[in-house]
């Protein structure tokens, strides 16, 4: 697997941070009122082989080469270049964060769905309400990187993404009715909160707060 570096970030990257839960959803608010943000710090992460200029321009891209060519598409009179972007890294760092322990639990918010919406039918394994918003779950359960890849894929939007890695017992992931959380079950993941992710650089890469 590709090799990446972290890069530590100041004060502005908290700043970032904070915008990004101040636009979020019920679980923003929740991390907004409970979390001193400026206790913890922020981080991230690019390919060894990059050296990535303008990093706290965190709303532009351009810091990844272009997307290789065998994965244009083609599209009426153009061509639909995919963003070169580092979820990969972040899969794996899900990944292993979950494999340490049997709670733990990585949650997204989904800023563009509802609840009502026929597509999340399917996909209700994966999921937790709170009132009509929706939040993508990835935990012990399902360790496999295309699981967990998914999960970023459907709560990534152009504008916003927000995650937590968490952790909540066993039994209460199992016994929710309808995947939906209580106030109570809400109040723990934030307790537990070991790192906020939120997406930056135009869907590049991500900036992964932390506690100190």
């Amino acid at each position: 697997m590709m090799k990446f570096c972290e890069i530590k970030m100041d004060i502005r990257a908290i700043n970032y941070v904070e915008e990004k839960i101040d636009d979020g959803l019920s679980l923003s608010s929740r991390i907004s009122n409970a979390v001193e943000l400026s206790k913890g710090c922020v981080s991230t992460f690019f390919p060894n082989e990059i050296s990535p200029t303008n990093l706290y321009n965190f709303r532009s891209g351009g810091k990844l080469p272009e997307s290789k060519k065998e994965t244009w598409i083609k599209v009426n009179n153009g061509i639909m270049k995919p963003i070169s972007n580092t979820n990969a890294f972040l899969v794996n760092m899900i990944r292993e964060y979950l494999q340490k322990a049997k709670d733990n639990i990585c949650i997204f918010e989904n800023i563009i769905a509802s609840k009502s919406d026929p597509w999340l039918e399917s996909k209700k394994d994966n999921l937790f309400f709170y009132k009509d918003e929706v939040y993508h779950v990835v935990s012990s359960k399902n360790l496999s990187t295309k699981y967990i890849d998914q999960a970023i894929h459907y709560a990534n939007s152009i504008y916003h993404f927000l995650g937590v890695m968490s952790s909540l017992p066993i039994e209460n992931q199992e016994a929710t009715e309808n995947n939906e959380l209580s106030d109570i079950e809400w109040d723990i993941i934030v307790r537990n909160l070991k790192k906020i992710i939120v997406g930056a650089y135009d869907g590049e890469g991500y900036l992964i707060w932390k506690r100190a």
